[in-house]
């Protein structure tokens, strides 16, 4: 069973999750102490991934280490002529084996208001 905490979605809506979604619940729950908003005011999307860092490695994600371009995680999500990327999205975490991505969100997103 999944824990009740963190919240989470998975997308698409019309399929289960699959049972890797649980290790990646499992890491942030892991993680509760040191970024639950109910303890911790302010934490940005940045901090929070920090502490989640060494745990999605763990998992065989793959994890952006900072703003540079070379160190971001980049998929692509629209391919055009030829099959090459026409829009690509910079995400938190990547897991080419599991299907998964993690988007770690504050501020507005926290609100629901990019969901």
């Amino acid at each position: 069973m999944v824990a009740d905490w963190p919240e989470w979605i998975y997308f698409p809506n019309s399929t289960a999750p699959p049972g890797q979604v649980a290790e990646l619940v499992t890491v942030v729950g892991d993680a509760r102490p040191d970024i639950d908003s109910a303890s911790h005011k302010g934490l940005s999307s940045d901090q929070v991934l920090a502490k989640l860092r060494t745990g999605l490695l763990d998992h065989g994600f793959s994890v952006e280490s900072s703003k540079k371009q070379a160190d971001k995680v980049v998929r692509p999500v629209l391919f055009g002529q030829f099959g090459s990327p026409r829009v690509t999205y910079e995400v938190d975490a990547w897991s080419e084996d599991q299907g998964v991505l993690l988007e770690i969100e504050a501020g507005r997103g926290a609100m629901s208001n990019a969901v």
